[in-house]
């Protein structure tokens, strides 16, 4: 985090957060893909939750709020958007000055409270 608030105000490390945002971004969908089931994708396997209820650890309601919310469905949207279209695979019917529009637009603090926020989910469940 200090990395990138470092990068944040040096013009001439654009390049460098530009990379560390979308490696963000990255950890993010991952790791929500990871717990959650990606609704889109239809080989998604519901990664945590599975595990949870195949040893009977925990408690899934709090990824099941999570999954509802539609603040976190917003954030996790935006956040798949950008991993699609310029990290997983690139879309070439958009041009890259488009592409990286759309990483700029993305705030990173919604990012952020996007991580923070399954991160207390599986903390919560696995108590």
């Amino acid at each position: 985090m200090h990395l990138i608030d470092t990068l944040r105000y040096d013009q001439a490390m654009a390049a460098c957060m530009l990379q560390a945002k979308l490696d963000i971004v990255l950890h993010a969908v991952t790791m929500a893909d990871c717990v959650l089931k990606n609704d889109r994708i239809p080989h998604s396997i519901e990664g945590l939750r599975e595990l949870m209820n195949r040893e009977n650890l925990g408690d899934v309601l709090r990824f099941d709020l999570l999954a509802a919310d539609p603040l976190y469905r917003a954030q996790y949207n935006a956040a798949r958007l950008l991993s699609e279209r310029l990290i997983v695979r690139m879309n070439w019917a958009v041009s890259l000055s488009d592409l990286l529009s759309c990483a700029e637009a993305l705030p990173l603090e919604d990012v952020y409270e996007m991580i923070r926020r399954v991160d207390l989910a599986v903390f919560v469940s696995l108590e």
